[in-house]
């Protein structure tokens, strides 16, 4: 979208990125995609939910985020993540979850459920 900066991506990824959040999306014996899943006192948040687009329609991000939406119901807490304003398909995916906009930014969309 803006192109690469690896100063910011590296400075980012070592002050931001924790591993122990990240889970590993699989398809038989196959990795597909990743998402993070942070916990905060009241709510979770999810980060970068990436599914390979040769998976995409295929139902695996609906099971991924029943499951996210399950823990959170069981744990009484919503759930929160950040969209790019122009992923139209994304949006859509998180609307068909009941996720709402709760702020936005010049490119982003803060939602929750």
């Amino acid at each position: 979208m803006w192109g690469w900066d690896n100063d910011f991506q590296y400075q980012y990824h070592t002050e931001c990125f924790n591993p122990l959040n990240t889970q590993i999306i699989c398809y038989k014996t196959e990795a597909i995609g990743f998402f993070n899943l942070i916990e905060a006192e009241t709510f979770f948040i999810i980060e970068n939910l990436l599914i390979s687009e040769d998976f995409q329609g295929l139902g695996i991000g609906e099971f991924v985020m029943n499951r996210i939406l399950s823990e959170a119901i069981k744990d009484k807490k919503s759930v929160r993540l950040q969209v790019f304003k122009i992923n139209t398909k994304a949006l859509q995916f998180y609307k068909r979850f009941g996720f709402k906009s709760i702020s936005t930014s010049e490119h982003h969309i803060l939602m929750e459920k």
